[in-house]
């Protein structure tokens, strides 16, 4: 900030700024954070590749091939099939 802008209106303390900029975003309709890798629509294909069963009664795809054909990790697919762990996306 440039001195003579002091004098117009002082600085705010440090704790002051931090919960203004968020609030700020807010009001411009930001939400923060990184966005999810796979949206609804992933997902449900991501189920649905995994539940397929071939004529032996195996598993048709690896979580490896329904991740790589997804564009996202294993770890992403698991942590979308687990029933157990809430995903916020």
């Amino acid at each position: 900030m440039h001195r003579h802008l002091h004098a117009i209106r002082p600085p705010a303390a440090p704790h002051v700024r931090r919960v203004e900029g968020p609030a700020s975003a807010r009001e411009r309709g930001r939400v923060g954070g990184r966005p999810p890798a796979l949206d609804a629509h992933g997902v449900d294909m991501a189920r649905v590749l995994y539940e397929m069963k071939g004529d032996d009664g195996r598993r048709r795809h690896t979580v490896q091939q329904i991740a790589d054909q997804l564009g996202v990790s294993r770890a992403t697919v698991y942590r979308h099939l687990d029933p157990d762990k809430p995903v916020l996306a």
